[in-house]
């Protein structure tokens, strides 16, 4: 099977997934949630060679694989998420709530995913998998958006998103 063809499957599988779990907790899936994107018999394998998806589940079980952080990411980038309104609407709502969590304040704020999601108006599964993701940071080019997460704890620095300073200047 030629690299082409084993690339392509493994990009239907991560669109298939990114559709399953956009909004969703990052959870295990199965042969039958792919169906209609053609995986080759070597796609899952591949998959998890790469660290994209884990096997956590007998094969026997119907959903045996669970989607990594980076099988998460992955899906959302191959899929065209990251580059669209939408995502940039949600982004920019979960970066207010988080600085408006320290805005005047000396000291960090300490909130939990659930908080966050809804000073933000968005789904907390969502809002958790970015921050897991660390895609504030990852995904801005000034690397401005650095938190730190902790079982569902989001620890927001008090100079979150602030513009950093130079001293060659």
């Amino acid at each position: 099977m030629s690299v082409e063809k084993r690339a392509a499957a493994m990009k239907r599988v991560l669109v298939r997934l990114s559709e399953m779990f956009w909004d969703k907790p990052r959870d295990t899936f199965g042969a039958a949630d792919l169906a209609g994107t053609s995986p080759l018999l070597t796609t899952l394998a591949e998959m998890e060679d790469k660290r994209l998806i884990e096997h956590v589940m007998f094969v026997s079980n119907p959903k045996p694989y669970l989607l990594t952080m980076s099988g998460w990411y992955n899906a959302h980038r191959v899929a065209g998420r990251f580059q669209t309104k939408d995502f940039e609407a949600r982004r920019a709502r979960l970066c207010a709530a988080l600085k408006g969590a320290v805005k005047g304040r000396h000291d960090d704020a300490v909130l939990n995913c659930s908080e966050i999601a809804r000073l933000a108006n968005l789904p907390e599964a969502w809002v958790w998998n970015v921050i897991e993701g660390q895609l504030l940071f990852v995904l801005n080019p000034r690397r401005r958006y650095a938190l730190r997460f902790e079982d569902g704890t989001v620890y927001v620095r008090s100079t979150f998103g602030q513009v950093e300073v130079s001293l060659d200047k």
